[in-house]
């Protein structure tokens, strides 16, 4: 069952990761709503971990887009994970999504 609010935007931004214990991880975001997104990666922390995305940072390049702020995983599957925003609508997503 679906508990996004907003509507979800389609998008293929590379982001990074920090997880529990200051893991480090590179994604690519799928789709993005004001209440949370979904991204793509390999391996992913275990549902209910906290999160930090940083938008627009692949590996090795320097720089960034800014952080769309911490996020709880919701969804685990094949191909990634489902993210809660903690703030619901943080301005960069709002930026990426307006």
């Amino acid at each position: 069952m679906e508990h996004r609010w907003g509507v979800r935007h389609s998008l293929d931004v590379f982001v990074r990761l920090e997880g529990p214990r200051d893991s480090v991880m590179f994604a690519r975001l799928r789709n993005v709503s004001s209440s949370g997104a979904y991204v793509e990666i390999k391996a992913a922390p275990a549902l209910d971990s906290r999160v930090l995305l940083e938008l627009g940072r692949a590996p090795g390049v320097g720089g960034g887009g800014g952080s769309a702020g911490p996020a709880q995983i919701v969804v685990r599957d094949e191909h990634g994970i489902g993210v809660e925003w903690c703030e619901f609508a943080p301005q960069p997503v709002l930026a990426l999504i307006t």
